[in-house]
């Protein structure tokens, strides 16, 4: 890390899943960030930019790929909420849909598959963080899908009223669009 990334700070997901599925790089000069809470399908942190004196908290989620799965990362984002007062981004790969508008081409989305994630947006009071571009997230070539999403609590549309999402595109190894 050190001789590719020079001087900026790093933390991860190894210790709570075998495959790390998360990495988080930051530099120091800019933000201070302390990890809260680590758990296989997300890093929670608490991060103070030292740009702009705002105090906030982001959420990094890199979810599994079976309903059953990912009921965890669900009862964790619960259990955030619920001691949680302040500006709050929860934003990466939740694996899960809203609404079938948000597949293109494929098989039909049962409501069993979105309910889960569909009852968790609306009991921690979250909206979508205004994105730009690409409305799909992940392809296979002929699936399309907005699996990725920023995510965010009113606290953090009332602080930050102007921030927003990019889907920057498919131009990375990557079958998932970058969120900036």
């Amino acid at each position: 890390m050190k001789r590719k990334f020079g001087d900026w700070n790093f933390s991860h997901n190894f210790a709570s899943h075998n495959a790390g599925r998360i990495l988080i790089l930051w530099k120091f000069d800019k933000v201070t960030l302390s990890v809260l809470q680590s758990f296989a399908q997300l890093i929670h942190c608490s991060i103070f930019c030292k740009v702009t004196g705002k105090q906030f908290q982001v959420s990094y989620i890199y979810s599994l790929h079976s309903v059953m799965a990912i009921r965890s990362l669900w009862i964790n984002l619960s259990n955030i909420s619920a001691f949680l007062n302040c500006p709050w981004l929860l934003i990466g790969d939740f694996n899960s849909i809203l609404s079938p508008k948000d597949r293109f081409n494929g098989v039909d989305i049962s409501a069993y598959e979105m309910q889960d994630f569909v009852d968790c947006y609306s009991e921690l009071g979250l909206g979508n963080l205004n994105s730009h571009r690409s409305m799909y997230t992940r392809t296979n070539g002929r699936v399309w899908s907005k699996l990725d999403r920023a995510l965010c609590n009113q606290l953090w549309l009332n602080s930050f009223e102007n921030s927003s999402c990019e889907v920057v595109g498919f131009e990375s190894i990557s079958d998932h669009a970058p969120l900036v």
